[in-house]
């Protein structure tokens, strides 16, 4: 059973990955998957806590990067008065 639930997840990640060229929130979206299926699924040892906060942080300090960049990289407009 272990190999249906890594399927679904796999393919619902995909579909996420995807999502994310829309700027639409897919890596939040594959760690809420992997969080509902891990407290859905206690007896099935599918990735563990430990994992999970770890991918997590990675994710923050992913959007911290792009909010970061997108800051840095964004010109300033200055308005002149005529």
């Amino acid at each position: 059973m272990p190999y249906v639930y890594a399927t679904i997840l796999t393919l619902c990640n995909l579909l996420f990955l995807v999502s994310i060229l829309f700027n639409l929130p897919g890596t939040w979206l594959m760690l809420l998957l992997a969080a509902g299926m891990e407290w859905w699924l206690p007896g099935e040892y599918l990735f563990g806590w430990p994992v999970l906060y770890t991918v997590a942080g990675l994710a923050l300090l992913g959007e911290l990067a792009e909010f970061a960049f997108g800051a840095l990289g964004k010109p300033v407009v200055q308005h002149r008065r005529k």
